[in-house]
C-alpha cells in the first residue's frame, strides 16, 4: 500500500514538472538536476519534517514504531516511554554500529543520563560533538552536583531554546521551585519540534503529572 501511494505521488509530481520544464524550455543537464532535486525533496521531505518539524505526537509515535528496526530512531521511543530493557538493547546496537569516538561518547552519556548516572561519564561528555550537546550534558552534570553557577555558564553557551529551557526547568526543580520548573518545561515544549518534542512531552508528563492534566483540559 505504501509503495502504491508513493508511486502515485511520484506520478502526480512528474507530469506537471515535465510540462513545466518543457514550457520553460529547460533541457539537458539543468533539467536532470531539477528533476533529481524535486524527487529528492518529495522522498526525503516528509522524513525530515517528521524528525525535525512536526508537532503531531501521533505522527511521530507512528513513525518511531514503524522504524523500530532502526536503532537511531527507535532509541527515542524507548527513552520517551522508559522501556528499560528495550533501551539497553537498542543502545547496545548503537554502540556496536557507531565506532567514532564522538558518537560513542554521546551514546554512553545518553545511557548514563537515562540511568541517572551522569556523574561517572564526565570524561565522555568532553568528547561529544556537536559542541552544543556537549554544553547541554555538561550543564546537566553540574545541575546534578547542585553547582548552579557552573551549570549557568554552559547553559548560556547554548542557542537552542528547547535545550536551554529544559535545563533551566530541571535547575528550578532541583532547587525545589516546582511551579517555575513546570512553567519552563512548558516553554521548552513550545520551542521543540519533531522527535525531541515527543521525548520531551513524554518525559515531562511523567515527571510533572499536573502538567499532563493541564494539557488534557
Amino acid at each position: 500500500m505504501r509503495f502504491v501511494k508513493r508511486t502515485l505521488i511520484y506520478i502526480l509530481v512528474a507530469i506537471p514538472l515535465i510540462f513545466l520544464l518543457n514550457y520553460l524550455k529547460v533541457e539537458g543537464p539543468a533539467a536532470i538536476v531539477i528533476i533529481f532535486l524535486t524527487f529528492l525533496a518529495v522522498t526525503l521531505g516528509p522524513l525530515f519534517y517528521t524528525i525535525l518539524g512536526t508537532r503531531s505526537l501521533v505522527k511521530i509515535e507512528r513513525f518511531l514504531l514503524a522504524n523500530r528496526s532502526i536503532p537511531s530512531y527507535y532509541i527515542n521511543y524507548t527513552v520517551a516511554n522508559r522501556l528499560d530493557d528495550e533501551f539497553e538493547e537498542t543502545m547496545a546496537k548503537l554502540l556496536k554500529q557507531y565506532k567514532q569516538k564522538n558518537k560513542q561518547a554521546l551514546f554512553k552519556t545518553l545511557q548514563a543520563h537515562y540511568n541517572k548516572d551522569i556523574q561517572n561519564v564526565l570524561h565522555e561528555i568532553e568528547l561529544i560533538q556537536p559542541v552544543e550537546y556537549r554544553h547541554y550534558y555538561q550543564a546537566y552534570y553540574y545541575i546534578e552536583r547542585r553547582e548552579f553557577a557552573e551549570a549557568h555558564d554552559h547553559i548560556n553557551r547554548i542557542s537552542k531554546a528547547w535545550m536551554k529551557q529544559s535545563l533551566l526547568s530541571y535547575m528550578e526543580y532541583k532547587q525545589g521551585n516546582r511551579p517555575r520548573a513546570i512553567e519552563l518545561a512548558e516553554e521548552a515544549m513550545q520551542a521543540a519540534r519533531g522527535l525531541q518534542l515527543y521525548v520531551m512531552v513524554k518525559t515531562f508528563e511523567r515527571e510533572y503529572p499536573e502538567l499532563r492534566q493541564q494539557m488534557e483540559k
